[in-house]
């Protein structure tokens, strides 16, 4: 496994890691990818028992 810290965009291929905060609140990179997915982060979080917290993963399958 590869792990690359670059620029915030939205790849093509591959996963992307993105920071949440306790009470599901992006980091600013996070924030630039939901606004470019319209929203899809704050809605997978709002429609999950995500809450933000420490060792609380959350995978989300996007389409491509």
């Amino acid at each position: 496994m590869n792990i690359a810290f670059v620029p915030p965009n939205l790849p093509t291929t591959g996963a992307v890691a993105v920071g949440v905060l306790e009470e599901c609140k992006l980091t600013p990179v996070g924030e630039e990818l939901d606004k470019k997915l319209d929203g899809e982060l704050t809605r997978a979080m709002s429609n999950s028992r995500f809450n933000g917290k420490k060792r609380a993963p959350m995978a989300v399958i996007a389409p491509a």
